[in-house]
């Protein structure tokens, strides 16, 4: 289950129609691939996947990515980009850097 729903971004996107509900399901679920495989952990076993149980901090960094993805769709997001960089900064005191976390161990298995 997602964390986040189209409907708890639809305030933060500045939506109220619901016709874009599925474009921004797609990015909630990108956004928590990315920011789980950025960070190297599960968080879902980690915090659960209850929509919201992860960190505050985490939940609101899915959003800026999920608002970044939403307003620029034609381009992707780089390391030089501000809000990778912002996104990353909101990220660093969660990361795994030991390599031996969930996620490290599962690509080591593939």
């Amino acid at each position: 289950m997602a964390q986040l729903s189209a409907a708890d971004l639809r305030p933060h996107l500045s939506i109220e129609s619901t016709s874009l509900d599925a474009l921004i399901d797609d990015y909630i679920v990108a956004a928590e691939g990315w920011v789980q495989e950025y960070l190297r952990r599960d968080l879902d076993t980690e915090f659960g996947a209850a929509a919201g149980s992860w960190p505050a901090p985490l939940l609101q960094a899915l959003r800026v990515i999920v608002a970044h993805m939403f307003e620029h769709r034609s381009a992707a997001m780089s390391d030089e980009d501000p809000i990778a960089m912002t996104v990353k900064d909101m990220l660093a005191p969660f990361r795994n850097l030991s390599g031996n976390g969930p996620i490290a161990a599962t690509a080591a298995a593939s």
